[in-house]
């Protein structure tokens, strides 16, 4: 009986330690899921934060495009009046960027948006100071409008726009069928030149510093458009993109 009831002892005795050592396991466990609690909620800190420098990075690196109001003025346009999206293009005849825009671009422009009456398109002059020949050739142009020929005029400047020396004007003139001594008289007289200026002007105050430059926004009646610049010969879809968000805008979308 002696050796049962030591038997018996020994075996409560081991058991008790069992359950001391297992209790002591059990908090030391929960004091490792407690600091790995802890460092998770830790860590999700710290990504929401790296979140934000990204996202602030990035408003920083890729700016939304700036905005101004221009006004569409008296110049040479293509589409109806009742648009509800219009495109004012700054540019010049002797810038080749340009020229690109005008061959590549433009024509699918006119095709998808301006023959179906969703855009109109403007042309306002912005003769950069270092091409010597643009100014004359802007003029030029606005002296083959007053005949009613202004895209004439336009197109074949641009297809000719390394070769736009004084001498080579009046050959484009007669090409598209202008009447000469009219043509030659308004060239010659810098009747046009203030509305060059004036183009260039309002370019200035609209934020334009390079050729081709466009704003594109939604129609107002009082000739003005808060436009969206884009700047350079992009790509068509870089237009259909914007146009695209401009009708939206619109409620013709």
């Amino acid at each position: 009986m002696k050796q049962t009831g030591a038997v018996v002892v020994l075996f409560l005795a081991g058991f008790v330690a069992i359950v001391f050592w297992f209790q002591g396991k059990t908090r030391a466990l929960s004091g490792e899921v407690q600091h790995l609690r802890e460092e998770i909620v830790s860590l999700r800190g710290s990504m929401d934060e790296l979140g934000k420098t990204t996202q602030t990075i990035h408003r920083r690196l890729n700016p939304p495009p700036p905005t101004a109001w221009v006004s569409v003025d008296d110049d040479a346009a293509k589409g109806e009046e009742s648009a509800p999206v219009t495109i004012v293009e700054f540019s010049e005849f002797q810038c080749p960027f340009c020229a690109r825009f005008s061959a590549n671009t433009l024509p699918q422009i006119l095709k998808a948006y301006v023959d179906t009456g969703k855009v109109k398109f403007v042309f306002r002059d912005y003769p950069l100071s270092f091409h010597q020949h643009a100014a004359k050739a802007a003029e030029a142009a606005e002296c083959a409008g007053d005949q009613g020929m202004y895209w004439e005029m336009h197109d074949i400047l641009f297809e000719n726009h390394e070769k736009l020396e004084a001498e080579a004007i009046p050959a484009y003139a007669e090409q598209v069928g202008l009447f000469m001594p009219d043509f030659l008289f308004c060239l010659e007289s810098g009747k046009n030149a203030p509305e060059v200026q004036q183009d260039i002007q309002d370019g200035k105050q609209a934020g334009v510093s390079s050729t081709p430059s466009f704003f594109i926004g939604v129609t107002r009646k009082d000739g003005r458009i808060k436009g969206t610049l884009l700047k350079g010969a992009k790509p068509f879809d870089a237009f259909r993109k914007l146009i695209e968000e401009k009708l939206k805008e619109a409620g013709d979308g």
